[in-house]
């Protein structure tokens, strides 16, 4: 999955490079992290502030819906492996960048994020 498309239209696209501007690349430990939202931060301080939780909510949110649908491609890959009767299946799964590096990636960093999202008893 090479780019994604937010709710608004906007769609992100990612590649490799072969360096960035500070020596590491998407295969050596460096993972895109996508800051976009929309500053409505008008009225006063409390109205601010207020405004400030709701986006860091949203943006909560987005993370996870972000990690779910790269889950739930993984699960649906895996599923199709299932059916496939082939010998090199597991080499070829075990050599995607899915499963060697996007999905263990967004396991380790998601964590952070949903424990700061309050939970509904």
């Amino acid at each position: 999955m090479t780019t994604v498309q937010c709710p608004d239209g906007v769609t992100f696209t990612f590649s490799t490079c072969s360096l960035s501007s500070n020596g590491t690349n998407q295969t050596r430990g460096q993972i895109p992290q996508i800051l976009y939202y929309r500053s409505e931060y008008d009225g006063d301080l409390q109205s601010q502030l207020l405004s400030k939780a709701n986006e860091e909510d949203k943006n909560c949110s987005r993370a996870l819906s972000v990690v779910t649908a790269v889950v739930r491609a993984a699960k649906d890959l895996l599923h199709r492996a299932l059916a496939v009767d082939a010998e090199d299946i597991p080499e070829l799964l075990s050599s995607s960048s899915l499963f060697s590096m996007l999905l263990p990636l967004i396991i380790a960093y998601i964590g952070p994020v949903a424990a700061a999202i309050p939970k509904v008893c």
